[in-house]
């Protein structure tokens, strides 16, 4: 069987390259022995990078983004390329636990510009959660804790 880091490898893979033309196998990469998952691997990896006319991150802005399934992503510029990536929120709203934004290989290119939040989507989620979205720090400052998200973060939005 594929290993754990070779299945997570392939979707990325599969997230970023051109993929016309492939079929992903039917019961997911976990699915492929070891040998199939590397000869996958090597065939994505020569793959050309998706580009805008094929689901790539074209029309994406630094900001932040939820999907239809309540996952919110902070995306930002490289400080080396310039290009966008995006960081998945990770929280399991234990209170006292602190949310933290961790590299989501691929992610980018699954979001689209209608995923984007405003700043009333950013403000709800931080008065339903006490959290900041963007940063990931409790609201404590009351006039924060009303508008849901502090002063600074509400222009990164």
């Amino acid at each position: 069987m594929a290993t754990e880091k070779q299945a997570a490898y392939l979707a990325s893979l599969w997230a970023s390259k051109n993929t016309d033309g492939l079929t992903a196998p039917a019961g997911g990469w976990e699915s492929l022995d070891n040998r199939a998952a590397s000869g996958w691997i090597d065939t994505l990896r020569d793959r050309p990078r998706k580009t805008a006319g094929s689901g790539s991150a074209a029309g994406l802005e630094a900001g932040m983004y939820r999907t239809a399934s309540g996952d919110i992503y902070r995306v930002q510029p490289s400080r080396e390329t310039g290009r966008l990536y995006a960081k998945r929120m990770d929280w399991t709203g234990v209170p006292g636990e602190k949310p933290r934004f961790e590299y989501a290989a691929g992610a980018v290119y699954s979001l689209t510009p209608a995923d984007r939040m405003t700043v009333a989507d950013a403000q709800a989620w931080g008065v339903e959660t006490g959290v900041c979205c963007v940063c990931g720090a409790f609201l404590t400052d009351a006039k924060s804790v009303e508008r849901g998200i502090g002063p600074v973060c509400a222009g990164k939005v």
